[in-house]
């Protein structure tokens, strides 16, 4: 049984997993899943990377879901974590992002000072001679 804390990171790495398969990143993840994985031997790692391929595929073609794919990360590496702890660290990297991996998007909606509202331009006092 995992702690409250692994769980966590696991949860975490399989998201960012799902989230580079998204994001067309699947070639720069198939070297770091393999990696991972080949800690249990060559045949592990090219099953892990063919389940990486077949996941990233069917998600392009709307076959499966996103919280199925990830659902399937978590057991795999939480599975294989617990067959070799000594891969936790990176477990721990898939986990965290780096900044050349990280995309963002902003949307505001709603009602408020800069939501829905003309806030590029300033309304200078207008001096009235009375």
């Amino acid at each position: 049984m995992l702690d409250a804390v692994t769980s966590a990171i696991i949860t975490g790495a399989a998201g960012n997993i799902v989230a580079q398969m998204l994001s067309g990143q699947v070639e720069a993840l198939r070297a770091r899943v393999a990696q991972l994985f080949g800690k249990a031997g060559a045949s592990e790692a090219a099953q892990a990377v063919k389940t990486l391929d077949a996941d990233a595929d069917a998600l392009s073609r709307g076959e499966t879901t996103e919280a199925a794919v990830n659902a399937r990360w978590i057991a795999l590496l939480s599975a294989h974590l617990i067959e070799h702890p000594d891969v936790k660290a990176a477990v721990e990297a898939l986990a965290s992002t780096s900044d050349e991996n990280r995309v963002g998007v902003q949307i505001n909606t709603g009602s408020g000072t800069f939501i829905g509202r003309d806030n590029n331009t300033y309304n200078w006092p207008v001096e009235r001679n009375s």
